[in-house]
């Protein structure tokens, strides 16, 4: 049993969009793929279909100097 299960969701792989889900243990992804294959979770979140992206992290930042301090 792992600490946390991902279901319902679009998993964005190499490949391209997969439907299914992913288990997670102590923060690291162990398994990707179809839910029927996945293990037994202490938590399961339903992600309504929304998408997954694995390892992807957006590191984008909103300068404010110079100019625009105001917001």
């Amino acid at each position: 049993m792992v600490d946390l299960r991902f279901t319902n969701a679009k998993i964005l792989k190499e490949e391209g969009l997969i439907e299914g889900g992913l288990t997670a243990e102590n923060g690291v992804i162990v398994q990707i793929g179809a839910e029927s294959k996945l293990g037994k979770a202490e938590m399961t979140i339903d992600l309504g279909g929304k998408i997954i992206a694995p390892g992807l992290v957006d590191l984008h930042v909103h300068f404010r100097e110079p100019g625009f301090t105001q917001k």
